[in-house]
């Protein structure tokens, strides 16, 4: 079964019983990965239990064909729903993965099971897409990339539901600032919010400064060294930043942007990608200035736990979201914890 993009919002808030198979697909990455991410919390599944649910790599799938069926018949170990997600990065697809796609149509439906497939630049003549349209239990779900208008409207929506006010001549500006993937904008979006964070209302020299300012160089320059584990410039950069009168939100959030690509960078190399394609997935209009840390951080984590990071560095900006005049330098001492987990977390 194929969505037309008007009934795709209404289905995923409510999804059909019946499918067992959801393929998410299409230009826009970004809004795909972001849909099945809500599709998951909607389906109400730990996707961090492995008694409950399944993450499947590409390579799984090319050394043993029968392994996406396998995780499909596979019950929950407490009983309930179970989820199975794969994420798909290459655009060439091999015969092993069409046929074990096709044996997995074949046995539906399945019951209590559900499995998420994320494909990222599927062609549209892709031979997994012909028997998911044909299959009365799956659902494929595609994310193209959008019209201004739509981008102008998608803004505007985002920054309203924020309690964010912006006139309309801004609005143009931004969305000629925004790119049309989903992930990106709504990322840029999230920074310029922490930019004028505790104010509500957007004004022209916010959105120059944000998006142009030099202090992002300055901000990337605590980011990449948090990330690479440099103590020392780390400390020096932070001092540096603060003096400067960057606000610490939009410190952590561009701490939490650059986590989130490096990964979806190291997925991308597990699922068989190589460097390079990798960092043009999580990162397609990459700084070439920038490249090079961002390639330096992917080597850095790629056996580490990110999430560990992630989750410590979204408890940090809820505290001074929650706390906005609080102190620089336990800002300062929090960031510097970080970049010393760098080399303890093995």
């Amino acid at each position: 079964m194929k969505l037309k993009e008007k009934e795709i919002d209404g289905f995923l808030s409510n999804p059909d019983d019946g499918i067992n198979l959801f393929l998410f697909y299409g230009q826009d990455y970004g809004l795909s990965a972001e849909r099945l991410r809500d599709l998951s919390k909607i389906l109400d599944v730990n996707v961090d239990d492995p008694f409950s649910s399944s993450n499947l790599k590409l390579e799984d799938i090319e050394n043993n064909p029968s392994k996406l069926l396998e995780e499909a018949l596979t019950h929950s170990f407490l009983g309930g729903q179970r989820l199975v997600i794969f994420k798909i990065y290459n655009s060439r697809i091999s015969s092993n993965l069409v046929n074990s796609i096709n044996n997995l149509i074949n046995h539906l439906p399945i019951k209590n099971t559900k499995i998420l497939i994320l494909a990222h630049d599927l062609p549209s003549y892709s031979p997994i897409l012909k028997p998911i349209f044909a299959c009365n239990y799956a659902v494929s779900i595609a994310s193209y990339n959008k019209p201004e208008y739509k981008i102008k409207s998608d803004i505007k929506s985002f920054l309203t539901d924020k309690s964010i006010e912006v006139s309309e001549d801004l609005l143009t500006i931004l969305s000629s600032h925004l790119g049309d993937d989903q992930l990106n904008s709504i990322n840029q979006l999230e920074n310029l919010i922490s930019y004028i964070y505790p104010r509500t209302i957007i004004i022209s020299e916010d959105i120059e400064k944000s998006f142009h300012d030099t202090s992002k160089v300055e901000v990337e320059n605590v980011v990449f060294s948090l990330i690479s584990g440099d103590s020392i410039n780390t400390i020096k950069n932070i001092d540096k930043i603060f003096s400067a009168g960057i606000p610490p939100l939009l410190i952590i959030k561009s701490t939490l942007l650059w986590f989130y690509k490096i990964r979806i960078a190291c997925e991308a190399i597990n699922s068989g990608k190589s460097l390079d394609d990798a960092i043009s997935v999580a990162s397609p209009n990459i700084f070439w200035k920038t490249k090079p840390k961002f390639k330096n951080g992917i080597k850095v984590w790629a056996s580490k736990n990110i999430d560990l990071i992630i989750d410590r560095l979204l408890f940090l900006e809820k505290r001074i979201k929650d706390f906005p005049k609080i102190d620089t330098t336990l800002v300062s001492f929090s960031l510097f914890g970080l970049t010393n987990l760098v080399k303890k977390n093995d």
